[in-house]
This record gives C-alpha cells, structure tokens and sequence, in this order.
C-alpha cells in the first residue's frame, strides 16, 4: 500500500509552481450562445501551464469569489494564455465585459495535468461542453511534441461551438459523410476532430460525444486498440 503523504507535503509540492499574479486581457471573442474566449497576458501561468490545467480568475473587484476555467491554449514565449466560458452568474457575466486592457487578479496555473505515453501513441480526446478547452490544449501540445502520434479529438455541444465549424479535409471512413464537420484549428494542424450534438448542429453527429466515441470504437480493429 501506499504510504500517504505526511501533513503539508501537498503544500510543499505546490510551492513555486502556482502563482498569484495580474492578468492583462488581450483580447476578448464572443461566440453564440454567451461563449466567450479570452486571451490573457499572464507570463507566469503560460510558462508552467500544461494540457489539464486551469485558473482561479478574480472577475470583478467587487466579487471575492475567484472562478475556476480551464486553460484552452498557452503560449510560453508571449506569455498568454486562453480560457473559454460561458456566462453562468453574474461573475462571469462581468467577465464577458471585459475589454482588451483590463486587469485582474489570477491565481495558476492549478491541477494536475494530462501525461501522454509513448505506449499510447493513438490517443482519442473526448470533451463536452466545458470539456472541450482542455481537450484543444492537449491535441495542440501532442501536434507541437508528437508529430508522429495519430490523435482524434471529439466534441461534444448542445449549443453551438465557439468557432465556426468547417468541413474536413481528413478523412475519416468510419462516420457518414453528412456528420464531417470539424474545428478550424485543429484543421491547421492536421488533427482530425470531429463534432456531436443532439440538438441538430449542421455537420455534427446527431447525439452525444459518448455516442459519437462508441460509433469510433465499434469501427477499429482490435490491432488498433491494442
């Protein structure tokens, strides 16, 4: 058995790699259905961010409670990172009115991330709804360090997706051609993805990503799986 950690060692373990620091918003896009990207200068937490981790953000002075959101894209040399929400409450109602200029307080990056293995080299990234920024995080960091790996990602929504989804250009044979749809992004980077809603998006798999992931699985030969 494993022997637990003595009182504090989880403070200590955290020590220097979490930082408390003010975050310059960048710029700010608004998508359909109150979704949000903002793009934050925090040089701190995009040097340590890896695919998994996300943010305390404080939204507004005059709200303490700080929210949680998941990192969606890091850039180490220009020191910004991204975070995609959806305006629940009015904290992150006043975060949507933020505008490129505006300073707040951010406390990251926090969690453990995501540790790809070379044994793996097909991974499937699956991720509904506030599933899906670390999803975007991990395929682009698999795309930088693994460029031999054959990654899929699937999303899922029931409202739409904060991009403009386009049709692929991978091929992918085990999905009916009228559900080929995917994100642009990850069309730059020759990642194949692929989208489910069951709320009719064009292009999308009609149904939920679980659904969508067990039409992939049903299609792969046992060598592929391994």
């Amino acid at each position: 058995m494993k022997q637990a950690p003595a009182a504090g060692a989880a403070t200590r373990s955290h020590r220097d790699t979490i930082f408390l620091e003010d975050a310059r918003v960048s710029r700010i896009s608004r998508f359909p259905g109150d979704q949000y990207i903002l793009r934050l200068h925090a040089p701190e937490t995009a040097r340590r961010a890896i695919p998994g981790s996300f943010v305390h953000i404080r939204c507004d002075a005059a709200i303490p409670m700080r929210r949680p959101l998941s990192i969606m894209r890091a850039s180490r040399n220009e020191g910004w990172i991204e975070v995609l929400f959806k305006i629940v409450g009015n904290g992150l109602r006043s975060l949507g009115h933020k505008k490129p200029g505006d300073v707040m307080s951010l406390l990251g990056p926090i969690g453990r991330g995501f540790e790809p293995s070379s044994e793996r080299p097909r991974p499937l990234l699956i991720g509904g709804g506030v599933g899906i920024p670390p999803m975007i995080f991990l395929a682009e960091t698999l795309w930088r360090d693994h460029r031999d790996w054959h990654a899929l990602v699937l999303m899922g929504s029931e409202i739409p997706f904060p991009f403009e989804p386009v049709p692929s250009q991978i091929v992918t044979e085990w999905l009916q051609e009228k559900a080929m749809h995917a994100m642009p992004l990850l069309e730059d980077w020759r990642i194949p993805s692929r989208l489910a809603s069951g709320a009719g998006l064009p292009g999308a798999y009609r149904g939920n990503v679980a659904e969508l992931a067990r039409v992939w699985l049903e299609a792969q030969s046992p060598d592929v799986l391994g």
